[in-house]
């Protein structure tokens, strides 16, 4: 009988496990050739289990796109470096490459050309669970779930050219200050000759 129910709670976990959905609340970025720039994102878990992200990626990538999660699935656990989204919950995160948030960094490619634009797919793979995983008593080889469910965006990058720079506004003081003592100098010059 138990084996009977645990095969009802995969089934229905199959059925809805693909009920997570995710949105990338800055799905088209532009960026300098050697520019880190990233998206905001948000993922909505709209079923009854817990899910844990364990992977991300952007295709296709021109750049160099390097997700905040381990590549090594075992290293999250050991790591712990994972969050929790909870059932009938959605978890938003803004892009800051500093603190590590956000989807994950991507640096344009110094030899990309201005106006080339990357469009694709940002994806996240994430595993469902029955149990809580913040539990002491959670084992993520004996918990109810399945592995490697998918939610994608679309995405895109935009090269764009390097703003031109603005004078600081000492600069435009001490071309100011320069200018008058020229023009004095002048009109000193002018008087006595």
């Amino acid at each position: 009988m138990n084996k009977i129910l645990q095969l009802v709670m995969v089934a229905a976990l199959a059925a809805t496990a693909d009920a997570a959905t995710l949105t990338l609340l800055t799905g088209d970025i532009a960026g300098a050739p050697g520019e880190t720039i990233g998206w905001d994102f948000q993922f909505t878990n709209e079923t009854s289990f817990y899910v844990v992200i364990t992977g991300v990626d952007f295709s296709p990538n021109n750049g160099v796109f390097t997700g905040f999660l381990p590549t090594d699935p075992a290293q999250i656990w050991l790591l712990q470096a994972f969050e929790v989204i909870y059932p009938h919950t959605t978890s938003t995160q803004s892009f800051d490459a500093l603190l590590h948030t956000g989807i994950g960094p991507y640096l344009v490619n110094d030899f990309q050309p201005i106006g080339d634009v990357s469009s694709g797919a940002m994806g996240l793979t994430y595993d469902a669970y029955v149990d809580d995983p913040n539990t002491a008593e959670f084992d993520p080889d004996d918990s109810r779930h399945l592995y490697g469910q998918r939610a994608t965006a679309p995405a895109s990058v935009t090269v764009q050219a390097q703003p031109a720079p603005v004078p600081e506004p000492s600069t435009i003081l001490l071309a100011g200050l320069a200018l008058s003592i020229l023009t004095l100098v002048c009109r000193q010059t002018s008087k006595t000759g």
